[in-house]
């Protein structure tokens, strides 16, 4: 059930990416998208090879999203949440 919506968010994730001008983060979640449910289109025996290659494609769409997060310049970033301390 888990891998069924995924490539949902994912695709809604790339119209976002899209619309901030993230063109290749885009494209790549686009492509894991269409990887992880173009795999299920095929009769199967198993639900095995689909859910490994399905989790594959989004394991490297996710490790290229965190490392982007880790080295975007936080200069760039216009903040949504600013939090009030009060002291």
């Amino acid at each position: 059930m888990f891998l069924m919506p995924l490539p949902l968010a994912v695709w809604a994730f790339a119209a976002h990416a899209w619309r901030r001008g993230m063109r290749n983060m885009a494209y790549l979640s686009i492509a894991s998208g269409v990887i992880a449910t173009l795999i299920w289109m095929p009769s199967w025996d198993g639900v095995a090879i689909p859910e490994a290659v399905s989790a594959l494609s989004m394991g490297i769409w996710a490790e290229v999203l965190g490392y982007w997060m880790i080295r975007r310049d936080p200069e760039e970033v216009e903040a949504v949440y600013q939090p009030t301390v009060i002291v």
